[in-house]
């Protein structure tokens, strides 16, 4: 991605030491939106204010079983988001 005052800047992505990653837009060195994958397989795809899930966004459990939508609110849920159950064949 690019650099702006030797921050992150536009889109690119980052492998964190974790073993999550990110890739989408950065603003000022934080994530703005994209797709995040969780260490535990996970995938956050949506927005996120100072580095937290903010505004919609959707979360997948690895196994797909688990999907949560909707509004987050500092990486929480907001009541009345949604929540899928997904049960296998």
């Amino acid at each position: 991605g690019d650099f702006i005052d030797g921050l992150f800047h536009g889109y690119g992505s980052m492998a964190y030491s974790d073993g999550s990653t990110y890739a989408g837009i950065w603003r000022e060195g934080k994530r703005v939106e994209g797709i995040e994958t969780l260490s535990n397989g996970d995938v956050y795809e949506g927005k996120f204010i100072n580095d937290c899930r903010q505004g919609k966004g959707t979360l997948k459990t690895k196994d797909g079983l688990v999907t949560k939508h909707g509004m987050w609110e500092g990486d929480v849920l907001k009541e009345g988001g949604g929540l899928s159950i997904t049960f296998g064949d």
